[in-house]
């Protein structure tokens, strides 16, 4: 910010200076301070910007993050419902239960849709980081190497999108979701053949 100030003051000094008229000191320092006080609010007008931007990326994150909670939880029902459904009408009609099992891998391709682009998230954070360390940093100026290594830092813990405020979208959770209900069916299963 100062640099920005600095560098217009310099060049309002030098159209001062290539001005014909003799300007009092005085009107010099009144133009100078007018134009710092526009570019001190101009840089508070960008920080406040920058402050909402966040605030509403935040927000937006945390809005996200519940979406995905939910869909989870559906995904999760639609698994489980469809399962038992499968288990109950087994014995009466084959065909709907065909029918409910081909629902069950069809829920099972859209969980592994949503959970790609977590993962493909993930990779690309963790090719990031290593192509940075790979980069030959040291060699570089040490302006640089600070660059690189903030980089390297904030790419060690990968981005990720979760569901809720703990659940990662990966495809090990993919797999437990879908291990659970798997679980959950074959316990199900097992009573109803016992019923039987």
């Amino acid at each position: 910010m100062f640099k920005i100030i600095g560098h217009d003051m310099v060049h309002m000094h030098e159209k001062l200076e290539l001005t014909s008229e003799p300007l009092q000191n005085e009107q010099i320092m009144e133009i100078i301070n007018k134009r710092i006080r526009t570019n001190i609010q101009r840089h508070q007008e960008t920080i406040e910007l920058i402050i909402n931007h966040f605030r509403l990326f935040k927000a937006f994150q945390k809005q996200t993050n519940m979406k995905y909670f939910i869909i989870v939880i559906l995904i999760i029902s639609e698994l489980s419902l469809a399962g038992f459904w499968s288990i109950v009408v087994l014995e009466n009609n084959k065909l709907y239960a065909l029918k409910m099992i081909a629902t069950m891998i069809s829920t099972m391709m859209i969980l592994l849709y949503l959970i790609y682009s977590s993962e493909d998230l993930m990779n690309a954070c963790d090719r990031l980081n290593q192509n940075c360390f790979d980069s030959k940093w040291y060699l570089f100026k040490v302006k640089e190497r600070r660059l690189i290594l903030l980089m390297i830092l904030r790419t060690a813990n990968p981005c990720t999108l979760t569901a809720g405020p703990t659940v990662q979208m990966n495809y090990e959770t993919s797999a437990i979701i879908v291990k659970m209900v798997i679980s959950y069916l074959m316990a199900f299963y097992r009573i109803m053949g016992d019923a039987y």
